[in-house]
């Protein structure tokens, strides 16, 4: 009970830390986006909102482990800003952010599922939901138990839905939504040494995103030379590399990482208890 309560509790505060501020500064605003502008847009997007459990692919104990906890991340999002600054600048600070409710169950044979959510949200202007699960494996625990380091496999599937109001000049002074959403899939290879109460990992993988952005009001959020409709969707792929570590302090974790993947930088943080 009293882990529930904390964790709610440290739920609301974060979502007042950091979709509050974002929805004062994230203050989007798209009209004649090309192909290549899509695609920096995406690539910012996908990059803030791909699983991350700001830790590696190693079991959380022999048999079975459990792991709840909350995590904060911040994505570089300077292609994004760049599209906005083109139509009106000083509207958006370059920065993405979201805040994740965590849950991580290992099983035997070293497999561990991993579940991240941002509970549908609305804030002034838009709204934002989020879900991704992960399976991952530790090769250490089975096939590779004489290894002085840990050895694994993390497959990860990520869906997110953002949405914001603007103005549109096309029909003049029409109001609509503009929708992002967005299916990302990963694999990553990790490597992690336990240090009893630090354990420092780094991740190599491949990421690939579908993405669609459209409105329900507007006619000129898209050049016309790339398409008249009112919806557009891309494909892209990257690598994912994540590194980082976990301090395990009693029941604790804390956690920092740092990722690179669709061309910018994430920086997540990790508050978390298990057993």
């Amino acid at each position: 009970m009293l882990k529930t309560t904390t964790t709610k509790i440290l739920f609301s505060l974060l979502t007042l830390i950091v979709i509050a501020p974002q929805a004062s500064k994230a203050q989007l605003t798209f009209t004649s986006v090309t192909e290549s502008q899509l695609n920096d847009i995406m690539k910012d997007f996908s990059a803030n909102f791909a699983h991350t459990s700001v830790s590696p692919s190693a079991a959380l104990g022999t048999l079975w482990g459990f792991e709840l906890g909350l995590i904060a991340s911040q994505t570089s999002a300077a292609k994004t800003k760049a599209v906005v600054d083109s139509i009106t600048s000083n509207t958006f600070d370059g920065k993405l952010h979201a805040p994740g409710l965590l849950g991580r169950v290992t099983a035997p044979l070293g497999f561990t599922g991993e579940l991240e959510i941002i509970p549908s949200t609305s804030f002034t202007g838009g709204s934002v939901s989020y879900n991704s699960i992960a399976l991952a494996w530790d090769a250490s625990k089975t096939v590779l138990s004489g290894l002085p380091i840990d050895l694994g496999l993390k497959a990860y599937f990520s869906t997110f839905d953002f949405s914001f109001t603007q103005t549109f000049t096309s029909p003049p002074n029409t109001t609509g939504t503009v929708s992002l959403k967005n299916t990302i899939t990963g694999l990553q290879a990790f490597v992690s040494k336990d240090f009893l109460v630090a354990q420092p990992y780094l991740g190599v993988g491949i990421a690939s995103a579908s993405e669609s952005l459209g409105t329900s009001a507007g006619t000129n959020l898209f050049n016309s030379t790339f398409t008249t409709s009112s919806s557009a969707t891309t494909k892209l792929s990257s690598t994912h590399i994540a590194m980082g570590a976990e301090l395990k302090l009693f029941i604790f974790k804390l956690g920092l990482e740092y990722a690179s993947l669709f061309d910018t930088s994430r920086y997540s943080a990790k508050f978390a208890f298990y057993f």
